[in-house]
């Protein structure tokens, strides 16, 4: 992960989405997965429900964390390339996190949901928020004393 340096708003979107694509396939993937882990515990009929339950909870939170903090690096160099403080990339990341029971469950059978408690999933306002603030620094426009002071550095 680059922390420094800066980016151009084309370039963070195409980022976002790659991002944004990648934890929806690995989501919607996640159930072939998991079929695939569990068989081959060769588990009987009984216990392939807890091992699929354990590799979930084990493996979900992980996923989502990855994907919420893949957002640390190429944000800070974005805030800096509009000019603005780099440690704003810091809230938005908590942001993003702040939806953790949402990660964990998008994706997951209904046995995780039913032991995290999240039976009937909520709409993930946090995880709208962020998004909405990183779409926002897609449309900003790179500010041109950063730029030059950072080829003069480079």
């Amino acid at each position: 992960m680059n922390f420094f340096g800066t980016i151009s708003s084309r370039d963070y979107a195409w980022a976002v989405v790659r991002r944004l694509l990648v934890f929806l396939l690995v989501s919607l993937a996640f159930p072939f997965l998991l079929y695939g882990a569990v068989h081959s515990t060769n588990c009987g009929n009984d216990s392939c429900g807890a091992v699929s339950l354990v590799f979930s909870l084990a493996s979900k939170p992980t996923i989502y964390l990855i994907f919420c903090l893949s957002f640390a690096a190429v944000t800070t160099r974005r805030l800096r390339d509009a000019g603005l403080n780099p440690w704003l990339a810091l809230p938005m990341v908590v942001l993003l996190l702040g939806d953790g029971k949402f990660g964990m469950v998008f994706g997951s059978p209904w046995t995780v949901g039913f032991a995290t408690g999240a039976l009937s999933l909520a709409l993930p306002h946090y995880l709208k928020v962020g998004i909405l603030c990183i779409g926002a620094l897609c449309l900003m426009p790179t500010d041109g004393v950063t730029l030059s002071r950072a080829r003069w550095l480079s």
